[in-house]
């Protein structure tokens, strides 16, 4: 794994999917190098544990400048179930959100989606067996 720092924001990225470049923009961010107070301080990017909103969009706002293309973040809110479902172009009608976030309880998201994150943070074991996709 592969360390970057970016304007305060320390990130990493999987070595086996740089032979993707291009084809595929992903990091792992830290906590380091947001906006956000308190026990979701600093780069706190789930939208359902009671953060700031303000601070939340500033943070969104960081982790899209640090990414390479700088992709529209898309999440949902995690759940302990097995769905996964696939963002599709009809799923993005609201071009200028900076980040997305589905109404659904789920445990995993996949695009075709060019310039799209997938924005994603759980601290819970997922059991991905046998999970059905779905479109969203």
């Amino acid at each position: 794994m592969e360390q970057h720092q970016n304007t305060g924001i320390t990130w990493f990225q999987f070595n086996i999917l740089k032979n993707f470049d291009g084809l595929i923009t992903h990091g792992i961010f830290t906590r380091k190098g947001g906006v956000s107070q308190g026990p979701f301080a600093t780069l706190n990017a789930g939208p359902t544990v009671g953060d700031d909103p303000v601070a939340l969009t500033e943070n969104y706002t960081c982790i899209r400048a640090t990414l390479p293309g700088h992709p529209r973040l898309v999440s949902a809110i995690p759940a302990q179930y097995t769905d996964i479902i696939e963002v599709t172009a009809e799923s993005l009608d609201d071009k200028e959100t900076l980040a997305l976030i589905l109404p659904r309880h789920v445990d995993g998201l996949l695009t075709r989606v060019s310039n799209i994150g997938l924005s994603w943070a759980s601290c819970k074991k997922s059991n991905l067996k046998e999970s059905p996709v779905q479109n969203y």
